[in-house]
């Protein structure tokens, strides 16, 4: 940059993972600064420069105009520098609970995984969802991971709950080194449904009541046999739920299971 003489004002070695392209001098009477600008376009990934040194200020401050220059400032330490080029993403989608089948009112918390810190601010980040529901998730952050809740409401059904957009909206999710994420994707290979095994169903079962086959009509002959058969399977079933008419009442009644659909009463 300049000499005193014949000796060498600053002598530059770059020891960092990218190229100089700049360097600016500012003087006074008494003081000399130098600004140095680095490309950093090529760092596809973030770089931790913590108390790196790189070798670049050697003997910055001359004594005075006469005096070869001064070596005491030794070379310059990065000290906790951080370098990030990265755009915020979604790298997996997950829930709580994880698997079961679940009806209206039900409360399924669905959680994003970030590849790194984030911000999300001035609006909420709406997770859309194949049964018709959404999962909000608030302004946040920093964190690498934000949970939004979806609860089932009546007339929604899925048979294997998945994700199906991330909606910004006029929401702005940034990372601490200020890198925004325009659109948010959904990852391939780990959406919701790729983590999970959820059903959504709020639709009713419907049952249907008929004399069992074989069963003689008239008969004197006890039990009688009726076939019970569910639109889907069902759980709870019991002598509980039924109700039986007429003046011939039976003294016991009993349920035989084919599966969670089909049963027999024997009354």
């Amino acid at each position: 940059i300049g000499t005193y003489g014949s000796n060498s004002l600053m002598t530059v070695s770059n020891d960092l993972p990218f190229q100089i392209v700049n360097i600016e001098t500012y003087s006074t009477a008494t003081t000399h600064e130098l600004v140095f600008t680095w490309d950093t376009r090529s760092v596809n990934n973030p770089v931790s420069l913590t108390n790196i040194e790189a070798n670049i200020l050697l003997g910055l401050v001359a004594r005075d105009t006469n005096a070869p220059p001064s070596n005491s400032e030794g070379p310059m330490v990065l000290t906790n520098l951080w370098i990030d080029n990265l755009v915020p993403g979604v790298t997996n989608i997950i829930s709580t609970p994880a698997s079961g089948s679940y009806g209206a009112g039900t409360n399924i918390n669905v959680i994003l995984q970030f590849n790194e810190n984030v911000i999300l601010s001035n609006d909420n980040l709406v997770v859309c969802l194949d049964s018709g529901g959404t999962a909000v998730i608030p302004p946040f952050g920093p964190a690498s991971v934000a949970t939004g809740t979806y609860t089932i409401v009546g007339g929604q059904t899925s048979s294997d709950l998945d994700t199906t957009n991330l909606f910004l909206g006029s929401a702005v999710l940034r990372d601490e080194a200020g890198n925004t994420a325009g659109v948010l994707s959904i990852p391939a290979g780990h959406s919701l449904k790729d983590n999970s095994s959820i059903i959504v169903d709020t639709t009713d079962p419907t049952v249907t009541i008929n004399q069992a086959a074989g069963q003689g009509d008239p008969t004197n002959g006890a039990p009688i046999s009726f076939t019970v058969i569910f639109s889907e399977d069902v759980t709870g079933f019991s002598t509980n739920g039924i109700l039986i008419g007429g003046t011939a009442l039976p003294s016991t009644i009993s349920i035989q299971a084919s599966n969670q659909m089909n049963y027999t009463v024997l009354i």
